[in-house]
């Protein structure tokens, strides 16, 4: 009995942790759409999971507010320093974070560590 439990203990265990690794993510991906007038924010296409009973689904059309400071490394795909006006409307960007980033609805305002241009 004590095997059983044990076994559901750790399998619940491990769910979780798939479940949370699965709905977070440490970088994004996408094409700027909206760029803040003071250059220190834009807006990307945001994958926001929209919840149905045990299975989630891509929820469409949300766009994450993507922040970024003074420590935050902007280059190019050759690793070379950009400066942050370098940053325009339609250009094809991957955003990483310093942790992962739960993305849900309430949590769409995210701060860059670093964003390549690709």
């Amino acid at each position: 009995m004590k095997k059983i439990l044990l076994f559901i203990l750790i399998a619940t265990v491990v769910f979780i942790i798939f479940v949370l690794n699965g709905i977070s993510t440490k970088t994004l991906d996408g094409i700027v759409v909206g760029l803040d007038s003071n250059k220190k924010s834009f807006q990307l296409d945001c994958p926001v999971i929209k919840y149905s009973g045990f299975s989630g689904s891509d929820g469409l059309g949300y766009y994450c507010t993507i922040e970024w400071t003074e420590d935050t490394v902007i280059s190019n795909l050759e690793g070379e320093k950009l400066p942050m006006k370098a940053i325009d409307e339609g250009d094809l960007v991957t955003v990483s974070f310093e942790s992962r980033q739960f993305i849900t609805l309430k949590h769409m305002h995210l701060i860059a560590d670093e964003i390549i241009m690709e």
